[in-house]
């Protein structure tokens, strides 16, 4: 509609005409309907589609919503959104580093206020009590978990603020994982590397605390400090090397 906006019965009426189990129509509404608000975004719907018609091709239901499909989506949506509406001359240019989707008014989502930036910083000395400069693995674990988001995602989330990969968070990767974390439970999906204005902000910060300088690259994909749940595999028809079923 108008708004970009499905109801839940709009969306039944083609779930009922894709042929599935209602059990696993149920798991994809879950999936997608991220705020369970009963009806679905433009982005949930576009997801909620290519689950359907990758099910009906064979593929498992995934347990989380894989990247490639989060921002392959949100990506689409923006530019569906750009060609439905006016151009607004006023909204700033986005970064192009990562896969993200748009905030209010066409603002990227991972640029932090100063309010935020303070917030960060204030629970980040609520854990480094003894002033290190960094916090354990199961400091961060207990950081993290209380976003109540999947370990799946949390693990995501911890490979991108670990710059140096050494199990420990600095203030700045601290502040990184949490504005993430953050955005996360605000529906952006997690980006596949760092974007700019997060990498930006965290460098002005750790030359403000006079930490090292470090280059952000692609972080080392380390085991998020939680056991990882073990999922049944499900034997599938191979995918093409450098392809993944999940691209739309």
């Amino acid at each position: 509609n108008q708004d970009n906006i499905v109801e839940g019965a709009e969306v039944r009426g083609l779930f009922d005409q894709s042929g599935l189990d209602p059990k696993e129509l149920a798991v994809i509404w879950a999936l997608c309907d991220s705020n369970a608000a009963g009806r679905l975004t433009l982005e949930e719907f576009v997801c909620t589609m290519h689950i359907v018609a990758r099910r009906r091709e064979g593929a498992e239901i995934p347990a989380v919503l894989p990247p490639e499909l989060s921002n392959a989506v949100c990506h689409l949506a923006t530019e569906y959104r750009s060609i439905s509406s006016p151009p607004n001359p006023l909204s700033p240019t986005l970064s192009t580093r990562g896969d993200f989707g748009m905030g209010q008014a066409g603002v990227s989502p991972w640029i932090i206020t100063p309010e935020e930036m303070d917030m960060y910083c204030s629970t980040y000395a609520g854990v480094d009590t003894q002033g290190l400069g960094t916090i354990g693995g199961n400091e961060a674990k207990e950081l993290l978990e209380r976003t109540n988001l999947p370990q799946e995602e949390l693990h995501q989330i911890w490979c991108l603020s670990d710059r140096d990969g050494d199990g420990r968070l600095t203030l700045p990767e601290t502040v990184c994982a949490m504005h993430l974390a953050s955005r996360r439970m605000q529906r952006f999906p997690v980006p596949g590397q760092l974007p700019d204005e997060i990498m930006s902000a965290c460098s002005e910060l750790a030359a403000r605390v006079q930490m090292p300088q470090q280059t952000i690259e692609q972080p080392m994909m380390e085991q998020f400090p939680v056991q990882q749940q073990e999922q049944e595999q499900t034997p599938q028809e191979p995918v093409a090397a450098g392809s993944s079923i999940w691209s739309v």
